[in-house]
């Protein structure tokens, strides 16, 4: 009989970092995969998965306030809990889903999972057998021993970038002007600033003031931030669209120019590509970002001043820097604990 891994994904960027990782475990062992139904990750879940790897998916919808995220934290943790009691799981992995550490500790489940942001919410972390993290985020950092923490060569995005082969995909853009790829930030994210609306009504302004020069991709993370988006691009007459299709993140990002986001994967993929990238992200800076900067890959916009320095042109040197060793890292070391 097959050994049970239970993964659960909470946001849509964990889809890509599973895939490669589900397809090379399924073929020896069972699968159980849960989800949150949150911003893209079911349209993420069809497109990638294959049709016969069914999926529990839980949707507690956008939580603006602390105590709703706490209240859905518990409501989706006891989902899992029903759910998975009664299963033979050999252990359960994610990318730092709180719900189902609670789960897993209460049913006694060995618990991997990985982070590579150290400044979210980090409290559920000391529950975990085992936590993954890249190698320039220090140990310190993390409320649990030294002996839990293991890390790994190279980022999170490593692990299905470092086969990618750029696709064509057939997007409505004018290539004569410069592409540029818009992410906003979680507007309701515990860890951004206020700030972060004021940098992003001045982005908004740029893009009014270079209309003639620029064509968006834009990608919202929810409705409310689409309908907002909308509304002020077409007021502003500025030529953008919202990706209709489901294609695969890495896909458009090889098709901008430049890439502007309020932070998270979409930008350290930008980096890893070789495509300029601006964050706009009000929180503490991460290591991973530190490493970025420091490697001249992507600038922070911090101010009205930063944002006059942003460079609008084309970008003609775009490469892949492949990164097997996370692939080899994760599976190595998930075989050695079943």
């Amino acid at each position: 009989m097959k050994k049970t891994i239970w993964i659960d994904i909470s946001n849509g960027p964990h889809v890509l970092f599973f895939k490669p990782l589900i397809n090379f475990l399924e073929k020896d062992y069972r699968i159980l995969l849960s989800a949150r139904d949150f911003s893209y990750t079911k349209k993420l879940l069809k497109q990638f998965f294959p049709d016969n790897l069914s999926v529990f998916m839980t949707d507690y919808g956008l939580q603006k306030t602390k105590l709703n995220k706490i209240f859905a934290t518990v409501w989706r943790a006891r989902k899992l809990y029903i759910k998975y009691k009664k299963e033979p799981i050999s252990i359960s992995l994610s990318c730092g889903s709180r719900e189902q550490i609670i789960a897993s500790r209460i049913l006694n489940i060995p618990i991997i999972t990985s982070e590579d942001y150290e400044f979210s919410n980090m409290f559920f972390t000391r529950f975990v057998d085992y936590l993954f993290i890249p190698e320039v985020i220090p140990k310190s950092v993390f409320p649990i021993k030294d002996s839990k923490i293991i890390k790994y060569p190279g980022f999170k995005e490593d692990m299905y970038l470092f086969n990618y082969k750029p696709g064509h995909i057939d997007l409505r853009i004018d290539k004569t002007k410069i592409i540029v790829l818009f992410r906003p930030g979680d507007y309701y994210s515990h860890y951004q600033k206020s700030s972060y609306k004021i940098i992003e009504n001045i982005l908004l302004k740029m893009f009014l003031k270079n209309r003639k020069l620029i064509q968006l991709i834009v990608l919202p993370r929810h409705h409310e931030q689409k309908y907002y988006l909308s509304k002020y691009f077409d007021r502003a007459k500025i030529e953008y669209f919202f990706p209709e299709v489901n294609y695969f993140g890495p896909d458009l990002i090889w098709q901008s120019d430049i890439v502007i986001g309020g932070g998270g994967t979409m930008l350290r993929e930008a980096c890893i590509l070789n495509i300029p990238t601006y964050s706009f992200f009000s929180g503490r800076i991460g290591h991973v970002d530190s490493y970025y900067v420091n490697n001249k890959k992507m600038s922070f916009i911090r101010d009205y001043n930063d944002v006059e320095k942003l460079k609008l042109r084309k970008c003609y040197n775009k490469q892949v820097c492949r990164n097997p060793k996370v692939f080899d890292f994760f599976v190595r070391k998930i075989l050695s604990y079943l």
